[in-house]
């Protein structure tokens, strides 16, 4: 995705760049861990609230 439409200061805060020559990655506010097999698993979120459309407010634990 290019970036949040309008809103800049957010690309710059979700879209931070890897290295040279190489596409940002996209920081979700996700936490996860990783098991031995390489699966990952979302166990949290760092916000503890989802911004939705619409205002539309999206809690993470009723995922």
């Amino acid at each position: 995705m290019p970036g949040y439409w309008n809103r800049p200061d957010e690309t710059t805060d979700i879209l931070r760049p890897a290295y040279s020559g190489a596409l940002p990655w996209l920081h979700t506010g996700d936490i996860a861990t990783m098991d031995e097999d390489g699966y990952f698993r979302i166990v949290d979120r760092k916000k503890d609230v989802i911004l939705g459309a619409g205002g539309l407010n999206i809690y993470p634990r009723e995922l």
